[in-house]
């Protein structure tokens, strides 16, 4: 069964919206350096505004990026109306309509509609973990956040590190928990990366959650409940500039 983006968007949001009213928004969050629980909101509801904004314009850019109110107190509200606004766009505009994208082969609705879910689910663990109260991740979820990952996030990644990565090697990451398997390597810029079951130097599989946290940077391999089998520097190379 296809996932439903758009119900995701609104159930992650909801729980970031709870997980905010509940507690200080000068909360500093861990897992976000710099960041306290209103600049986590601040970000997640100009992103939800600007993919709307993108959504809705035909295949034009969408423009500035939203500015939170300066009133710190408006600013769960103004998160609540934003989750609104994508969450409406999402479900008038059909994945296949064109839209801009900042991904270049896709720029369909589609690409939106997975993102807006991938953004709100890492950020609702992200307040939540700096709360002490994670609620889990679904497997489906991670699993298709770690393709989103590989497909969108990890090529732009070697763009903002000055020289690229190189890993010297092949890194394999399975899920256990739900289908999901990758192969990839990079070297300077050059990302490459195949879906299935093949050997790599280093494999990193757990739950897909717990795999998806780590490859974020939100959790250290250390925390996370995941094995590192293989060569563990070749992981550690790409995992040391931390993705964005």
């Amino acid at each position: 069964m296809a996932l439903d983006f758009v119900a995701i968007t609104r159930r992650e949001g909801e729980a970031l919206a709870a997980a905010a009213r509940a507690r200080s928004l000068d909360a500093l969050v861990p897992s976000c350096p710099g960041w306290d629980a209103h600049a986590l909101l601040a970000h997640t509801s100009g992103v939800h505004r600007w993919a709307a904004a993108a959504i809705l314009n035909g295949g034009g850019a969408p423009g500035r990026f939203p500015k939170a109110p300066e009133d710190r107190a408006a600013v769960l509200g103004w998160f609540e109306e934003g989750l609104d606004i994508v969450v409406a766009a999402l479900a008038a505009t059909q994945p296949e309509a064109p839209s801009w994208t900042f991904m270049p082969q896709d720029q369909t609705a589609a690409f939106w509609h997975r993102r807006m879910a991938q953004e709100t689910l890492v950020h609702r663990w992200d307040l939540q973990a700096a709360f002490g109260v994670t609620t889990s991740i679904d497997p489906e979820l991670a699993s298709d956040g770690i393709d989103e990952l590989m497909v969108v996030h990890a090529p732009r990644r070697l763009s903002q590190v000055e020289g690229g990565i190189t890993t010297e090697g092949t890194i394999h990451v399975h899920c256990t928990d739900a289908a999901g398997e990758w192969t990839f390597s990079s070297h300077g810029d050059s990302f490459t990366m195949t879906r299935g079951h093949t050997k790599g130097d280093v494999a990193l599989r757990g739950p897909a959650g717990e795999v998806l946290l780590v490859l974020w940077g939100r959790r250290s391999i250390d925390a996370a409940a995941v094995e590192v089998i293989g060569e563990a520097p070749v992981l550690q190379r790409w995992l040391a500039p931390g993705m964005p």
